[in-house]
């Protein structure tokens, strides 16, 4: 299946699972991304990557948005560090800067492969990811 199939599928689950959504790169042969937000008020962001030329098949990234770096002190930041250690299939990351006034946020993430999202699976990443977010960044 080629990245614009997997696209279409990803929309369709986004549409019918966020309270709102939107496309932050238009999907083409080798990238696209989503802005989302759900009925619990997280949000994040899902991507899709060719990444055949590493991993033989494209990649889904699901995130959730902990904020922004720079409200993050650094004994936040080495903190982060042993947390994610303790995650199960998902880790914390920074994005590059990005948006208008060039922002990087933290991010807890899981990686899948393409071939394997349905609506399915992208309940159950969520699942994880909501279920470590309150277990770990809960009480913040």
């Amino acid at each position: 299946m080629d990245l614009l199939a997997y696209a279409h599928r990803i929309e369709t689950v986004l549409r019918a699972t966020a309270v709102e959504m939107e496309t932050i790169y238009e999907p083409d042969q080798e990238y696209a991304m989503w802005g989302f937000e759900l009925e619990d008020e997280t949000s994040g962001f899902l991507m899709l990557i060719d990444k055949t030329s590493t991993f033989d098949e494209p990649l889904v990234t699901l995130s959730f948005t902990l904020g922004p770096v720079d409200e993050a002190s650094e004994d936040d930041l080495k903190d982060l560090l042993s947390v994610n250690s303790e995650l199960y299939d998902a880790s914390l990351t920074i994005t590059p800067p990005m948006g208008e006034d060039d922002d990087e946020f933290l991010l807890l993430q899981t990686k899948f492969p393409a071939v394997e999202f349905s609506a399915e699976r992208f309940a159950l990443a969520l699942s994880s990811l909501s279920k470590q977010f309150a277990l770990f960044f809960g009480d913040e």
